[in-house]
């Protein structure tokens, strides 16, 4: 990768810290997106991607967990942004 080419450390910090940091800032990205867009579609797609590296980092429960959380945490997000869904007004009779 990139990162390696130029021999990047990371600062310091752990390869799961990182994933658990990337986590919570997608999460919280997501959120603002959903809710605040009501575009449960950007929401779906966030659960998507946090299952499927809950499954594909089920030997690092750190990481799994903190996957499945955020998946969670993003489908109350899409039921909140479609109860708020703003509504088009009834159509008149001319």
């Amino acid at each position: 990768s990139v990162l390696d080419y130029f021999n990047w450390s990371g600062w310091g910090i752990g390869p799961v810290a990182w994933a658990l940091l990337m986590l919570g800032i997608a999460t919280v990205i997501g959120l603002g997106v959903t809710v605040l867009r009501s575009d449960w579609a950007y929401g779906a797609v966030l659960v998507w991607a946090f299952a499927g590296i809950a499954v594909k980092q089920s030997d690092t429960a750190a990481v799994m967990l903190t996957a499945a959380i955020c998946a969670v945490i993003m489908v109350a997000a899409i039921a909140l942004a479609l109860v708020r869904r703003p509504t088009l007004p009834a159509a008149t009779a001319a």
